[in-house]
């Protein structure tokens, strides 16, 4: 058996290009996505593939997640992040300082709040890439 990897952003991108080349080495992977529709049709009955819907802007939506993957995983091997937001798309000094906040806080913040709550149960080793 491969190892135990947890995706977040799976649904396009390079999460999802990641998903498709680490779901074919025979890993056990469980895919995070705001939106999991995409992951479907490529996933749906594929054997050791887990879809789970987070969405990183919120830490309910996160606490929720994290008891679906404490379900999947008994241990993480490794975790990938893929789950950013584009700040704002203008001038620097015509943007908003809020919207900057709320990219940082999906962006890093709670991604640090997922890795805490996922900490707390056996991490055989971190292996971290965002």
């Amino acid at each position: 058996m491969g190892q135990n990897i947890l995706i977040c952003g799976a649904s396009r991108g390079l999460g999802f290009f990641l998903a498709k080349k680490f779901q074919k080495k025979n890993n056990k992977l469980c895919l995070l996505s705001r939106n999991i529709k995409n992951l479907k049709k490529i996933f749906y009955k594929k054997k050791e593939v887990y879809l789970v819907r987070c969405d990183l802007a919120s830490t309910k939506s996160i606490d929720n997640a994290v008891k679906k993957i404490k379900k999947i995983f008994l241990k993480i091997d490794v975790i990938v992040n893929c789950a950013a937001v584009t700040g704002p798309v203008e001038y620097f000094h015509k943007s908003n300082i809020t919207e900057w906040k709320k990219a940082f806080e999906i962006d890093f913040l709670n991604l640090i709040y997922l890795k805490k709550k996922i900490n707390s149960f056996h991490v055989k080793k971190w292996r971290f890439y965002n």
